[in-house]
């Protein structure tokens, strides 16, 4: 039977198989996020080891003379905004650092197709250009008579929505980060504003982390690893801020606990430290809190170490067993034969 021959085929014997343009492939798929932009460059450097080493040796260079430019311009602004930032008006203020804002974006724009290099200069840049966003903000509402909380929510609110922008065009960890944060201070800055406790605009914090760790444990969010990892110190911190009053301190076991029981089932070690941190600040403020001066609490505080080492144990045995590695006792080598 005679298998027809198809367009690759008829190429193939010809010894003319046509190769898409793979440098175009991957800043396509650098644009969308579906790869990181160190897996772009080993997938290029995998394809053109010789040729692209040379390359990214080059583009290293330039990408490092560009973040120490920008570097100094962030000195220099410092130290101008210093000698002359109080003789400047309102709207002089405003001018330049929405100029600065404006360049920033500008360059990340420019920057961002130039391949793995100029797509991590793109991330930083516009970082950059949202904490100068910030700082627009933060001068429009000064001439403004606000309580602190209220100006609070207005520059982070708007700060969360420009950076959410940027990370709608660049789908990088740096902007998922920092729209991240920017919510927190946001959740923290509308609860300020409600209530006069200092105990719950904590408490916003740790619910915008809270939803942060599920999208990374969904794989909404990437890299899966270490979006859970940045949420879970963000829940920590957002936990301490509620100690001031003492139904946070059950919040807080109850999020160490909760995130001790996902390192365990994930194997993932990062999250156990990150609980174990949290375990050292909390236990002994809780300790000082319900049994200062008793004996009682340096038993609790063994239980809780006992506890937590166990569950390390538990892990990394189980993550063995997973793996399909054994302990073997050593046998005696057979008596050789005379």
């Amino acid at each position: 039977m005679e298998v027809p021959m198809t367009f690759a085929t008829r190429h193939h014997h010809r010894g003319e198989v046509p190769e898409p343009d793979l440098a175009r492939l991957i800043d396509g798929w650098l644009s969308a996020g579906v790869i990181s932009p160190d897996q772009a460059g080993r997938m290029l450097s995998e394809h053109h080891p010789a040729d692209h080493g040379a390359a990214r040796s080059t583009s290293v260079a330039l990408e490092a003379v560009g973040y120490l430019g920008g570097a100094l311009v962030v000195v220099a602004a410092l130290l101008i905004g210093a000698s002359y930032w109080g003789d400047l008006s309102t709207g002089i203020r405003l001018a330049t650092v929405g100029a600065i804002a404006a360049g920033l974006l500008g360059a990340a724009v420019l920057v961002s197709g130039l391949g793995p290099a100029g797509s991590r200069l793109a991330s930083v840049l516009c970082l950059a250009s949202t904490a100068a966003v910030s700082g627009f903000l933060a001068i429009s509402i000064d001439t403004i008579a606000l309580a602190p909380s209220r100006a609070v929510l207005i520059v982070s609110g708007g700060t969360a929505c420009y950076a959410a922008l940027l990370w709608a065009w660049r789908r990088g960890l740096l902007q998922q980060v920092t729209v991240a944060v920017a919510l927190m201070s946001t959740a923290a800055g509308a609860i300020a504003d409600r209530t006069s406790s200092d105990a719950l605009p904590g408490l916003g914090i740790w619910g915008v982390a809270g939803v942060w760790l599920v999208l990374g444990w969904r794989g909404s969010l990437v890299p899966r690893r270490v979006v859970m990892t940045m949420a879970a110190a963000a829940m920590v911190i957002g936990v301490l801020g509620t100690l001031p009053a003492r139904w946070g301190f059950a919040i807080a076991f109850l999020t160490i606990a909760l995130l001790v029981a996902l390192a365990v089932r994930l194997r993932e070690l990062p999250l156990l430290v990150v609980a174990a941190i949290g375990a050292l600040q909390v236990l002994p403020a809780a300790v000082v809190e319900w049994y200062s001066g008793s004996a009682l609490a340096a038993f609790v505080l063994l239980a809780a170490g006992v506890v937590m080492i166990g569950c390390a144990v538990w892990a990394a045995r189980r993550g063995a067993r997973r793996a399909g590695v054994t302990s073997v006792a050593p046998r005696d080598e057979p008596a050789s034969r005379s």
